[in-house]
């Protein structure tokens, strides 16, 4: 297959927005789109805060000791205290979003999502029911209020809730949005799995990198070309599984990591692709699924496992290769491997019915 059908090399895959806007419309913007601000009692800004300049009784001290221990915690609270009307409308020019003093974002006539908004540096600049991340598109990205996406940092869950999601944290101190999932079945994004969080109390889908933005290194999540170029890599996105990863320009297989080669993706240079089987792989996922772990193909599975489709695709999940029935877990039989190639006898262990992957891979007891 062709670099050209699955490769974007996102630094390379935009049109400029300003085209959206005539003359007119540019002045009326300037006059009237500002970034505002709330200034509290001590110069103290509300949008870092969370404050809404209210003023807040005094609370009286109390006995940790008195507090009856079935008190149910906090509630999920957060508040920017900036009004959401006119955010995520959809526009066609800027005259629509500036009685709500934002702009249209539109990278050109393709883009299938142009929406009002303004720039953001976190989502302390959003009203709560949005989060400040990134819109594609552009020849840069731009980082805007918007409505929640898989992997948008996020302080709450009322930033998620709009597109069902919740803000649970990652493995690496952060929080980001995440989709609830169901284990042994395709639920989440390219180079993420369905894992139990403990803290959330079920399944989430959780980037394989432990966090949404990697350390640069190849094949660690990115968003944006700066969250690889200090170790000279690029950030790109694979049309197979919609992942972001970093990776180096090569000219040879020598120029890349052990299991990567040099694949020609039409540029000036190659990129550095993991390889499967001697196959080059438009993906960064670890071969380390497990039984009735998720997966596209085998090249996702620990080795001795491969992937099992069952029929009208129910489960796509890493299973072990086997020839009798004893040689599974229990709760599962040995049967025709519906594969997308790699078994050599063409048998796997499937789930019995009855029974489901959540079995099987983390959660408690009961769950």
């Amino acid at each position: 297959m062709s670099g050209r059908l699955f490769v974007l090399l996102l630094a390379a895959s935009a049109l400029c927005a300003c085209s959206q806007a005539n003359e007119d419309e540019k002045d009326v913007v300037q006059e009237t789109v500002a970034e505002t601000t709330t200034e509290l009692p001590g110069g103290q800004d509300s949008r870092r805060s969370g404050d809404s300049g209210a003023e807040v009784d005094a609370v009286a001290e109390v006995d940790v000791n008195e507090i009856p221990e079935d008190v149910p915690p906090a509630p999920d609270v957060f508040s920017t205290g900036i009004s959401a009307k006119g955010y995520g409308q959809h526009c066609k020019g800027h005259t629509e979003c500036v009685p709500y003093g934002l702009a249209c974002y539109s990278w050109g006539d393709e883009d299938a999502d142009p929406f009002c908004s303004k720039n953001c540096e976190d989502s302390f600049d959003c009203p709560e029911y949005f989060v400040c991340d990134y819109k594609y598109g552009f020849e840069t990205p731009l980082k805007l209020c918007k409505e929640a996406k898989y992997c948008s940092p996020c302080e709450a869950d009322i930033q998620c809730s709009l597109a069902g999601m919740e803000c649970i944290a990652d493995e690496k101190g952060g929080k980001f949005c995440s989709y609830p999932c169901k284990p042994g079945t395709l639920s989440c994004d390219g180079g993420s799995r369905c894992a139990w969080i403990e803290a959330e109390g079920g399944f989430f889908c959780l980037p394989y990198w432990g966090a949404c933005v990697g350390d640069g290194s190849q094949c660690s999540p990115c968003k944006v070309e700066e969250d690889c170029s200090e170790k000279g890599r690029h950030c790109i996105e694979t049309y197979y599984t919609h992942e972001r990863f970093c990776t180096a320009e090569c000219a040879l297989t020598e120029d890349c990591p052990h299991d990567f080669g040099c694949f020609d993706v039409g540029g000036p240079t190659g990129l550095c692709f993991m390889t499967f089987n001697k196959n080059y792989m438009p993906t960064c996922h670890k071969g380390e699924q497990k039984f009735c772990q998720e997966c596209r193909g085998d090249y996702e599975c620990a080795e001795g496992f491969v992937c099992y489709i069952g029929p009208a695709n129910i489960g796509h999940y890493c299973s072990p290769q086997c020839t009798a029935d004893d040689q599974c877990p229990e709760g599962a039989r040995c049967t025709s491997k519906f594969d997308t190639g790699g078994a050599a006898n063409g048998f796997a262990c499937a789930l019995k019915p009855g029974h489901e992957c959540s079995e099987f891979v983390g959660a408690p007891e009961g769950r």
